[in-house]
């Protein structure tokens, strides 16, 4: 008796998730037909219980490792767990994360590489990180609203964010340094020591860092939350930063998870 009503459990569970489209889209990031309504087709079917045993799995890894941390650590998965609980928050979360954290970061180094690119000898290198950095910010934009997207923008945001903590302070001395000179103007007066320095100082440690390709590495389907840091923390400056980083935006994002979602507040977006 126990086994039969183990197995209608498990059945009315299959069918509440397969017959949740916005679960299916928003969740597990899995972009359905406009054709194609429940009962879904084998395939469909299979690729979302498959998606969702996955997700499951994290999530209790995440359920785990909470029970033995502490501080920046417990909060950390706390937040992640709740948040992969409810599909509406997910995309509200992001929007925050988008502008709070990754676009600031972003945007800092874009301005860095904007003053730069006047240098004459380095709009190779400059154009490099152009490349690397827009093409990263395009390839999380692009990702389906979903749980993976979710440890992308908190990878992107980590990652963005040891960059400028590695070259920033380097960076305004050098501003200071040379202030006037770095100026369609004043270029030709910053000399190949000058341009050596911002090369070796700046450009050289962004190309590496941005290198690392953190987006890709979170778009990997992990099944647990100790993996997923194992692959993120090394390029980002090891996992105590990557949650020193985020601790504050889900600090500060964390009430919200008590609140209805208003639909219109923060929903997903882009992080330009």
């Amino acid at each position: 008796m126990k086994l039969i009503f183990e197995n209608w459990r498990h059945y009315q569970r299959q069918q509440f998730l397969l017959e949740n489209r916005e679960y299916i889209t928003n969740v597990l990031g899995i972009a359905l037909p406009l054709t194609e309504s429940y009962p879904y087709s084998n395939s469909i079917a299979k690729e979302i219980l498959k998606e969702q045993l996955l997700l499951e799995n994290f999530l209790n890894s995440l359920l785990q490792s909470g029970k033995q941390a502490a501080g920046a650590a417990k909060h950390f998965y706390a937040t992640v767990a709740a948040l992969i609980k409810d599909p509406s928050k997910i995309g509200d979360f992001l929007g925050f994360l988008n502008v709070r954290v990754i676009r600031v970061a972003a945007d800092k180094i874009r301005e860095m590489v904007r003053v730069v690119g006047i240098i004459p000898g380095l709009e190779p290198l400059v154009q490099k990180i152009n490349q690397m950095l827009e093409g990263a910010m395009k390839k999380y934009n692009s990702m389906q609203l979903s749980w993976v997207k979710l440890l992308a923008g908190m990878a992107l945001a980590a990652a963005l964010h040891f960059i400028w903590e590695k070259i920033g302070k380097t960076w305004e001395q050098i501003k200071e340094q040379f202030k006037g000179v770095l100026t369609p103007e004043g270029i030709a007066n910053l000399g190949e020591q000058g341009a050596t320095l911002i090369k070796t100082k700046v450009l050289d440690i962004t190309t590496k860092l941005l290198g690392q390709g953190v987006v890709d590495k979170a778009m990997k389907q992990f099944t647990d939350v100790k993996s997923y840091l194992g692959a993120i923390g090394p390029a980002v400056g090891g996992v105590k930063f990557f949650l020193d980083i985020l601790t504050p935006a889900t600090s500060a994002y964390a009430p919200q998870l008590k609140q209805p979602f208003v639909i219109g507040q923060r929903k997903g977006g882009t992080a330009e």
